[in-house]
């Protein structure tokens, strides 16, 4: 395995934001510097309805099945 360094993140943080420039991102390095942690933090896309609570904030998103799961991606 590869080790990610803070110029990896950066690097990752600025093709997000090149190829979504409505949407805002949290990118940082996970502990032990092997993986990165992606967070929405608002886009253009309402996630609400699948997060099966009203109430609930947060959801996990398959990137595998993102195509099958998820509408209107720009």
């Amino acid at each position: 395995m590869a080790y990610i360094n803070a110029q990896d993140v950066a690097a990752i943080r600025a093709e997000l934001k090149q190829a979504f420039p409505k949407w805002k991102f949290s990118v940082r390095k996970e502990s032990g510097g092997l993986a990165v942690g992606v967070t929405i933090l608002r886009g253009t896309v309402d996630f609400s309805e699948n997060f099966g609570h009203s109430d609930r904030r947060h959801c996990q998103i398959n990137q595998y099945w993102i195509d099958s799961n998820w509408t209107d991606l720009e």
